[in-house]
């Protein structure tokens, strides 16, 4: 019997593709969040929502307007993952490329009777925008929630994407 993020071919135990497909050049082996979750932030920089850190392109984006916020996905159905990947762009006020960091504290409901905990973190002084990558082991998500924060830059997230097998 094959793991939940896969399934059998010719009797071997292969990765299951992605269910929404993948973002090309953007972070190997990531996929593209499944059809019906909805992202939901604490705040939001003018024209900018929630639905930009999930809607499968990086050129739109969710940005707090502030060096803080929160994002919080669900899941219609659970969803099988063995990491989160949160590709992240931070400006410092001025437009400066002083080094700084964003980091990612991230809460994931499974089911199970207290969530998983993960974090991580991109330091950056020339390329503002990159993936922070949160190893989960394997589990069925059905609710993520993201705290990120940045002692001197605003956040923006990109677009948040899981990896079905590691």
């Amino acid at each position: 019997k094959c793991a939940i993020n896969q399934h059998c071919v010719e009797g071997s135990c292969a990765c299951s593709a992605c269910p929404n497909g993948k973002i090309a050049n953007v972070v190997a082996d990531t996929c593209i969040l499944p059809m019906g979750v909805t992202a939901v932030s604490n705040k939001n920089n003018t024209g900018s929502t929630a639905a930009g850190a999930i809607d499968g392109t990086t050129a739109k984006t969710w940005n707090s307007g502030t060096t803080d916020g929160t994002l919080t996905l669900t899941f219609a159905t659970p969803q099988a993952m063995t990491a989160l990947v949160v590709y992240v762009t931070g400006q410092a006020d001025g437009g400066s490329t002083a080094a700084r960091t964003i980091t990612v504290n991230a809460s994931i409901d499974t089911g199970a009777a207290s969530p998983l905990a993960a974090n991580g973190t991109w330091n950056y002084a020339s390329m503002a925008t990159g993936p922070i990558r949160l190893e989960l082991g394997l589990v069925k998500a059905s609710k993520i929630t993201l705290k990120l924060s940045s002692p001197s830059s605003w956040i923006a997230v990109n677009e948040v994407l899981f990896v079905l097998c590691s």
